[in-house]
């Protein structure tokens, strides 16, 4: 079904994310949350309004989804899919959706200018979820040449 490919997609959007701006972020899950999201960008639109017909962008989809959960297990997750989590369980939403729904407010929040609430751990040259966010939106090819970080995290939001 759609909703089951429009969340399970939502879902992995939402892990790789989050693992490329984790305060546990490394060298390791960076590439794999970076190919995740570019897995999705070009494959989940296909897959979800095409389904069987095109099993590729299915089968790409469903890598992308592995390879943004391995980028998690090594980096873990945010506050989105915290919520997400008490959200669903509360009101009965399917988890992707109640990260899709969050995603954007998390972002903001995220990008801030003065991240000091993010982590508790001093030994991390993060939080960077500022940066972070604009590098994903320039390895998916959302930002144009002289974009300045803002302009790329919302484009990002747009995506």
């Amino acid at each position: 079904p759609k909703s089951l490919c429009a969340f399970g997609g939502l879902d992995a959007v939402t892990h790789a994310l989050e693992a490329y701006v984790s305060v546990l972020a490394s060298e390791f899950s960076d590439g794999q949350a970076l190919q995740a999201l570019k897995l999705l960008k070009e494959n989940l639109p296909a897959s979800y309004h095409e389904g069987s017909k095109n099993p590729v962008a299915r089968e790409r989809v469903h890598s992308a989804a592995t390879i943004a959960g391995i980028a998690f297990a090594n980096a873990f997750l945010g506050v989105c899919h915290s919520m997400a989590h008490k959200l669903g369980s509360q009101f009965h939403i399917p988890h992707g959706l109640a990260n899709a729904l969050l995603i954007c407010n998390v972002i903001r929040y995220n990008a801030n200018d003065n991240p000091t609430k993010q982590t508790a751990f001093s030994q991390y040259d993060r939080p960077q979820a500022r940066r972070r966010y604009a590098e994903i939106a320039d390895h998916l090819g959302l930002s144009a040449p002289g974009d300045r970080t803002a302009a790329k995290i919302e484009k990002l939001l747009a995506w």
